[in-house]
């Protein structure tokens, strides 16, 4: 920045810095819809008022406009008076350049006070454009108006939009900064546009929020957390025959997991899809600790020991095991730290989370563990052989254990047979790098031949669109052809993108399926995806499909003939794919 600030460049090039962003970081989506503004109020609008309005927002990075015709003034020169009076180009961009300025004019002291001099002279309508001298010519000042015809137009687009299939629309994207925690930028968006006094008449209509994913990911971690609870509570009710036992278990997970996302505050550490996986794959191993504790005092207590004495001979006997157990877990995942590139962005929330519950676990398990069930804990329990459900199992188990004992061939032979053929349901498994998520929106990104011109497209979009709202769980459509107006996007007219929101997200491969077969236009072959996971994608490989196939090669023509090869052996394949 230094450097750049003090380099000269040549007249008519600047640079600019692009956002601290990227596609990932399309965190909201919103549409303007208008019964009273035309198509050119509602550009105008977005662009001159409501964008820089929400780019000040802590954490946006940057809004993209999309869609609108933004107004320009025209000047249609007639190269024939031109050559008449003699005037260059330059001329008249030169004179429109010092008549389209402001300017300094020092200060002036007026009773004891000073006042600074400005002069405005910006132009604000097509008259001034058209009363700018350009030359004297014999005593005569030739203006604008006498060379060309200046009008009002728009400028020339690279991307348009369309809203539930019906035409030119106007929107944004909102952008956020890399690090941010997307659902506090999103909510301060939905905040500053609340308290916006929009014109009469004029909506902002909701197409894509993120938040809703990210709140149906922390729904989904209190659910299992719940639904575990409950689990482990019904199972040590059924055998240990004790609810109070079944509390200093679940009060031992539940705290386990506040104190872990204390430490997520203290490291700056967001609660995202990765990070939330991590805490589900470390409940299991949290609630074992107790159980066996519990389980364990249960065991002297009814051996006739009193209850503290009980738990601690429970503890002096166990502690030291469960601590290292669960401390060798939880360096078993640090090798993840030590990752690079995609596998390192994705998986080290993951590692993080679980290595910081597994550690907190590690240090309960032999302090507040304790405590809890010395308070939770009955003075009297129940003997193992009063349970119904462990007498029938211990009377099972030993009759089991004889007969293997008696058969150990027997059974060897069948565990080596279960294990070759588990080997065969192996490799018949579908394996994938990251398994499919529903994140509740659709990312509709059909492909066609490049060169397609701005209007063809719209005009497929639009009625791609119209079938698309149809479907009775589709609630919006946002339908963006060419590339919105920021840095994060580098779209050519022949690519689509249409964010689809539904009215019921569990749907979502039902309504996939029904768009599959409406959406059949020909030269355009349809890709349907989740919104991140399709970006992801495309950032680490450029192919807009799930699965793509890259020539190199160092012939232009020999490397596109092998890629028509290889189009014409996939096509043959089709059936096989499906």
């Amino acid at each position: 920045m230094e450097y750049l600030s003090g380099f000269k460049f040549p007249e008519g090039v600047s640079f600019q810095i692009g956002a601290d962003a990227s596609v990932i970081s399309w965190i909201f989506q919103y549409v303007l819809v208008s019964n009273k503004n035309t198509i050119d109020e509602l550009t105008s609008f977005n662009e001159f008022f409501l964008k820089p309005y929400l780019q000040s927002i802590e954490g946006v990075s940057e809004v993209g406009t999309i869609g609108g015709f933004l107004k320009e003034y025209q000047i249609d020169l007639n190269p024939y008076l031109m050559k008449v009076y003699d005037i260059s180009f330059e001329d008249v961009l030169n004179a429109i350049k010092n008549n389209n300025q402001s300017t300094g004019g020092r200060y002036i002291e007026i009773s004891e006070r000073f006042y600074n001099i400005r002069g405005y002279g910006y132009v604000k309508s097509l008259e001034d454009i058209e009363n700018i001298s350009v030359k004297n010519s014999n005593g005569k000042s030739l203006k604008i108006k006498d060379i060309a015809i200046v009008q009002l137009g728009t400028s020339l687009r690279e991307g348009a939009l369309d809203f539930n299939g019906k035409g030119e629309s106007v929107g944004g994207i909102i952008i956020s900064r890399i690090g941010e925690n997307s659902y506090n930028v999103i909510k301060r968006v939905k905040e500053k546009i609340k308290h916006l006094n929009l014109p009469d008449g004029m909506e902002i209509k909701i197409a894509y929020d993120r938040s809703h994913l990210i709140e149906e990911s922390i729904k989904t971690l209190i659910i299992s957390i719940i639904k575990e609870s409950l689990i482990i509570a019904f199972m040590i009710l059924i055998f240990l025959f004790s609810i109070r036992s079944s509390i200093s278990i679940i009060l031992m997970l539940s705290i386990s997991i506040i104190i872990s996302f204390i430490f997520l505050k203290i490291f700056n550490i967001t609660l995202n899809i990765m990070s939330l996986g991590g805490f589900i794959l470390s409940l299991g191993v949290l609630i074992d600790m107790g159980v066996v504790l519990v389980e364990n005092s249960h065991k002297y207590i009814e051996e006739g020991y009193d209850k503290l004495l009980a738990i601690k001979k429970s503890a002096n006997e166990l502690s030291k095991s469960l601590f290292f157990s669960l401390l060798i877990i939880t360096v078993s995942f640090l090798p993840i730290f030590f990752l690079s590139v995609e596998e390192e962005k994705l998986f080290r929330l993951l590692a993080c989370t679980k290595t910081l519950s597994m550690l907190i676990s590690s240090v309960l398990s032999i302090t507040f563990v304790i405590i809890l069930i010395y308070i939770f804990l009955p003075n009297k329990v129940k003997k193992e052989m009063e349970n119904p459900i462990n007498k029938f199992l211990i009377k099972t188990y030993e009759p089991t254990f004889k007969f293997i004992y008696k058969f150990p061939i027997v059974f060897i032979i069948i565990f080596f047979i279960i294990s070759i053929s588990s080997f065969f349901l192996y490799r018949s498994l579908k394996t994938e790098f990251l398994p499919p998520f529903n994140e509740g929106s659709i990312l509709y990104m059909p492909s066609t031949v490049s060169g397609i011109s701005l209007s063809k497209g719209f005009e497929v979009l639009k009625y791609m669109d119209s079938i698309i709202i149809s479907n009775s769980n589709v609630k919006s459509v946002f339908g963006k052809i060419g590339r919105a107006n920021t840095s994060t996007d580098p779209a050519p007219f022949s690519m689509i993108e249409t964010m689809i929101e539904l009215r019921d997200p569990n749907k979502i491969y039902e309504v996939i399926d029904d768009l599959s077969n409406k959406l059949k236009i020909k030269g355009f072959i349809n890709t349907f995806g989740m919104p991140i996971r399709a970006r992801i994608d495309m950032l680490k490989t450029g192919i807009r499909t799930p699965i793509g196939i890259k020539v190199y090669g160092n012939e232009p023509f020999k490397t596109e003939n092998l890629a028509i090869e290889i189009e014409k052996i996939l096509k043959s394949m089709k059936k096989k794919f499906k």
